[in-house]
């Protein structure tokens, strides 16, 4: 859906107080930039609307991102808007077979699925969509604004009672019991998570041994000329510090997280809409990015809030005609 941003995540009624009081305060303040005023007339911040709205992108194979991130760990999404939802069996169909008791070994077994930060649920909804009415759909967000969104947005589509749509407060402890999932899935998230580590324990926690956790995020590259410079803008932004690919890595890599696999979205893409769209603005004069060492001159100065609502874009443009920040696709398992 998207390149960085919004998402939201949370968690929090199973607490264990892992989640420390400093960590609550970061959360609450970054959820507070989903549910702004603005966000009332169905509109984002500025910077949310860049990153949302402009971080598709279509595979060489020609799926959209969200059915390449699914087909990434094994699901065959259905794809369009009009498709039929997923149609339940009786148990007679579940349980016989021309009349004779299946075998156990044919017996499919459930999958428990996440969608992590779900935002307006168009990737909850494509699970929905993809998958039997036997296999369970859950989502779990931040904004009380983006929840209210998917659940309008997943009214009349005939999948609402196939989803399980949860809020809580913060990026702490998920409100699931252990080993529940077998999948979770995730776009743009991790990036506005403040403790990545803890957070991608929690997601260990309720895996299943064998369980796939696979995301797209945004990543920093501290090879860029000027990276701090362009960095700290978007983080303001953010409300919280962008890792890098190697920050991910480790933090994975400690939760208990096997078979790390990390792949550049510009190295699977045909095309990348945040590209086309920055090198189109950037002709027209519409967006003019600072030098390659420079901070970029509308940037200078500004507070937190001005830098979420009314010039993030620019932060987070700046820094991508730059090469500080990418798109990449990750994929982990749960030994």
């Amino acid at each position: 859906m998207r390149v960085v941003l919004l998402l939201l995540l949370h968690c929090g009624t199973l607490s264990s107080g892992r989640m420390s009081s400093r960590s609550a305060e970061h959360i609450a303040d970054a959820a507070s930039v989903y549910d702004h005023d603005l966000m009332d007339d169905n509109t984002m911040p500025p910077f949310a609307s860049l990153i949302l709205t402009r971080a598709t992108w279509t595979s060489k194979q020609g799926d959209s991102e969200t059915e390449f991130l699914l087909r990434h760990i094994g699901i065959d999404p259905v794809s369009g808007e009009n498709s039929s939802p997923p149609a339940r069996q009786r148990v007679s169909q579940q349980v016989y077979e021309d009349g004779e008791p299946k075998p156990p070994e044919e017996t499919v077994s459930k999958m428990h699925v996440l969608d992590f930060g779900y935002g307006s649920g168009h990737m909850t909804r494509l699970l929905r969509k993809s998958l039997d009415m036997d296999h369970q759909v859950h989502g779990i967000e931040i904004s009380r604004a983006q929840a209210a969104r998917a659940n309008v947005a997943t009214v009349g589509t005939g999948l609402a009672s196939g989803i399980v749509y949860g809020t809580h407060l913060g990026f702490g402890d998920l409100p699931y019991r252990d080993n529940f999932f077998s999948h979770v899935l995730s776009q743009q998230a991790f990036s506005h998570c403040p403790d990545r580590a803890a957070t991608f324990a929690e997601i260990f926690r309720v895996l299943q041994s064998g369980g796939k956790l696979a995301f797209q995020d945004i990543f920093v590259s501290r090879r860029a000329p000027g990276f701090l410079v362009h960095l700290q803008a978007v983080e303001t932004a953010f409300g919280t510090a962008v890792g890098s690919i190697s920050d991910y890595k480790k933090d994975l890599i400690a939760a208990g997280f096997v078979d790390v696999k990390i792949d550049s979205v510009h190295d699977l893409a045909q095309n990348i809409d945040v590209q086309r769209h920055l090198t189109e603005a950037t002709k027209a004069g519409t967006f003019v990015p600072s030098n390659p060492s420079s901070e970029h001159p509308k940037l200078s100065g500004l507070s937190v809030e001005n830098s979420r609502v009314q010039y993030g874009d620019v932060a987070v443009a700046n820094a991508l005609v730059h090469n500080v920040l990418a798109i990449g696709l990750v994929s982990v398992r749960k030994p």
